[in-house]
């Protein structure tokens, strides 16, 4: 039962990260939806990526924008996972860690800028 009550979690956040991005883009355009990317990337890129895909594909978002929204959402998460690390695991760990999700943020930024 712990599993379905863990699932059942998991899932009620994914759809409210899904609303946030779609009551930004609504309220605020393209500016709320990478507001909101920022926001829902510190907890989820999956969910942000699956919301600026599907207003990707509703043509309501330019591509540019959905990468830079993604993108957005990926340094968030690294960002917050490293703070994490530091906080709470070892410097060792830390060094590792951080040095992974640099790497992944900084060429996530040159693919984009490589895009454009």
């Amino acid at each position: 039962m712990e599993f379905f009550n863990s699932a059942l979690k998991f899932g009620v956040f994914f759809l409210a990260i899904l609303f946030l991005v779609r009551m930004a883009d609504m309220w605020l355009g393209e500016n709320g939806i990478l507001a909101a990317s920022a926001i829902a990337g510190a907890a989820s890129v999956s969910a942000v990526a699956l919301s600026v895909s599907e207003l990707l594909e509703r043509t309501q978002v330019s591509p540019q924008v959905a990468a830079q929204a993604v993108v957005m959402a990926i340094g968030v998460n690294a960002l917050f996972k490293g703070v994490l690390a530091v906080i709470n695991g070892t410097g060792q760990m830390a060094f590792w860690l951080g040095g992974g999700l640099v790497t992944m943020v900084a060429t996530a930024f040159v693919l984009l800028l490589l895009g454009q």
